[in-house]
């Protein structure tokens, strides 16, 4: 039997951070369904307001379709089809006004330079997925 103690438990953010996104739109896009439903479940805590995808096609569509402006755009590096590098390339050609965040859970040498040669604004190491929404703010702050 369930028991209730008559006491509200609200399941939700908590913290200093808990609404760091202001509900900013973000997409997410990793082509691992289960990292896109933890990221953007995270950022969701985080405040932000979060779609993802685990095809590009469908990200891009998104942003070039979107009633809402993309505040930010975050993408995988190592993916089938296309790589974030040419992700980034993408959206930029949709919108050169989204920052486009690159995310890997290995920085190659030389990775930097061509990031930023694509147009993207920052790294995000994968092993640190909790930081996404800081570095997403500070994407956000350098724009």
């Amino acid at each position: 039997a369930l028991e209730t103690t008559g006491q509200a438990h609200e399941v939700g953010p908590l913290g200093a951070e808990a609404n760091i996104g202001r509900g900013r739109h973000v997409i997410y896009l990793d082509d691992e369904e289960s990292l896109v439903l933890l990221v953007c479940n995270m950022l969701k805590n985080q405040g932000y307001s979060a779609r993802g995808y685990s095809r590009a096609e469908d990200a891009i569509a998104a942003l070039r379709d979107s009633a809402t402006p993309i505040d930010a755009f975050v993408t995988d590096f190592n993916m089938p089809v296309l790589s974030g590098l040419d992700v980034a390339r993408e959206v930029r050609a949709v919108n050169a006004s989204v920052p486009v965040l690159l995310a890997s859970g290995f920085v190659e040498p030389g990775l930097r330079e061509r990031a930023a040669g694509a147009g993207i604004c920052r790294i995000l190491a994968k092993s640190s997925i909790v930081d996404f929404g800081a570095e997403i703010e500070l994407a956000l702050a350098e724009q």
